[in-house]
């Protein structure tokens, strides 16, 4: 893989890109969860490319979902 990175086959920005909405994805579902939100609901949302981030920082505005 690391030859496929020097080579230029594979991009860098696509890699970080990925490694980055995958952190999101799990800042969005543990917020959800702690919050008593819907998990899948913030998975999907994290798989929004470039939009994850807001969705991220909505999550962590939040206030608690009262039972």
């Amino acid at each position: 893989m690391l030859d496929m990175l020097h080579d230029g086959t594979i991009s860098p920005l696509w890699i970080s890109v990925f490694i980055y909405s995958i952190a999101c994805i799990l800042i969005n579902v543990v917020m959800a969860k702690s919050k008593n939100y819907s998990a899948r609901t913030a998975i999907i949302l994290g798989l929004i490319p470039f939009a994850n981030v807001i969705f991220a920082l909505i999550y962590l505005g939040l206030p608690k979902k009262s039972d």
